[in-house]
């Protein structure tokens, strides 16, 4: 069987949407349509901020807040406070930054090429709705409501599918393959995301879930209540990147 071919499309300066854009999957061109008009907006960074729900290891729900902050494509950092009645019992830090992951639990940090990767998917599961980040993308067309990306990392590529909700248009499934921890396996990986709407211009989810294939399920519930975009991520990308280094200090400690 012919293998589909990988459409790029490179978006640098101001996004354009020129002849390259008739080659996306028709699920993708209709997002762009519903959600942008054809001509999306050039946001480079978004934070979103809101509350959910934690599913810990063997720890019952824990209520958390949330913020979210990418230079989108590039790095991410969600900051996470967990809050039971208010108070702040637990931090966490999910971040990918210049090229590297951590997950950070309290005073427990995992680095690691697995975390890498779970970390830069992590990324991707929200600034994929966002086209200024497809420079490098290849997108493929699998169905009416479902494409496939391929997005570099490191000296590979990671391959996606994205799913898109029929009547509204707008994407409401990221599915991939993503490691979990350090020295495990890939498991199958939902980012959902559903209740689209605009805030203050910004097309954007009102709830996100993320769930793993192998349980029953969400282990991570948000609303989201404000998203901002081009705004300044410095400080947060900093915590990632001071967070990241940490945690290879520890690690080199331990050996």
């Amino acid at each position: 069987m012919t293998q589909p071919m990988a459409v790029p499309l490179h978006l640098a300066g101001d996004v354009k949407m020129g002849p390259a854009a008739k080659q996306l999957p028709s699920p993708v061109e209709r997002y762009l349509e519903v959600a942008f008009g054809g001509t999306p907006a050039p946001i480079d960074t978004l934070v979103m901020e809101g509350r959910g729900r934690v599913h810990i290891g063997r720890l019952p729900w824990l209520p958390i807040d949330v913020l979210m902050y990418h230079r989108l494509g590039r790095d991410y950092v969600g900051l996470i406070r967990v809050r039971p009645a208010g108070v702040t019992l637990l931090s966490v830090v999910d971040a990918y930054v210049d090229g590297a992951g951590v997950t950070k639990i309290g005073p427990a940090a995992s680095v690691g090429p697995e975390i890498d990767q779970g970390a830069f998917l992590g990324m991707w599961a929200a600034a994929i709705a966002y086209p200024r980040t497809w420079g490098d993308a290849g997108w493929e067309a699998v169905d009416d409501q479902t494409a496939r990306v391929r997005l570099p990392f490191k000296q590979g590529e990671e391959e996606a599918l994205v799913h898109f909700d029929p009547p509204s248009g707008y994407p409401v499934r990221f599915e991939v393959d993503r490691y979990r921890a350090a020295g495990g396996p890939k498991i199958r990986w939902y980012g959902d995301s559903a209740e689209w709407t605009s805030f203050g211009g910004i097309p954007a989810p009102r709830r996100v879930t993320a769930w793993w294939s192998d349980q029953p399920a969400p282990w991570f519930e948000m609303t989201v209540e404000t998203v901002q975009s081009s705004v300044n991520v410095d400080e947060a990308i900093a915590i990632g990147r001071r967070t990241i280094d940490d945690g290879r200090r520890k690690k080199e400690r331990r050996r």
